[in-house]
């Protein structure tokens, strides 16, 4: 959903060229992206656990920590949303210009499929199998995901400059 254009497309502000430079108000516009409740229903946050640290860094005027610890059986929220950690998601020494990094939107509308079925090849006609009884096998899944319904999901992107 990163690379997919159809997304709803957050661009942080002119200087905001970093990772680092989103703010709790960045997340704020983002969830607005999505600009109807059944968009919103069931959307999570989707990142990676070190941008995540991120907002764990972020202090008030006052030199307080705003991050709060998920605590007892609730689990950790942003804004009331859940959020998602995954490292296929940008991390932040991936951070440059013009880089999505932060997805919201819910993951039931993540569609996955095979490209190709489950392959399996087995070389039985080699040399170690002449000489060492030995086999191969070669096993070969292609799979894809791909955004179902690309406006129900925001993204956020780093400023060109």
């Amino acid at each position: 959903m990163l690379h997919n254009t159809s997304c709803n497309i957050l661009n942080l502000g002119a200087g905001s060229t970093g990772f680092d430079d989103v703010t709790f108000d960045d997340m704020k516009n983002l969830i607005a992206k999505l600009d109807t409740q059944s968009k919103r229903n069931g959307a999570k946050f989707i990142m990676h656990t070190t941008i995540l640290d991120i907002f764990k860094g972020i202090k008030d005027d006052n030199g307080r920590y705003i991050w709060q610890e998920p605590a007892g059986a609730e689990p950790g929220t942003i804004m009331g949303y859940g959020y998602i950690l995954s490292d296929a998601m940008p991390d932040s020494t991936d951070s440059a210009v013009s880089t999505a990094f932060i997805a919201f939107g819910n993951p039931k509308h993540i569609l996955h499929g095979d490209r190709v079925g489950m392959e399996f090849k087995l070389f039985d006609q080699t040399l170690d199998a002449l000489v060492y009884d030995r086999l191969f096998l070669r096993a070969r899944l292609r799979q894809a995901f791909v955004t179902g319904i690309p406006a129900a999901f925001a993204v956020m992107k780093t400023a060109a400059s």
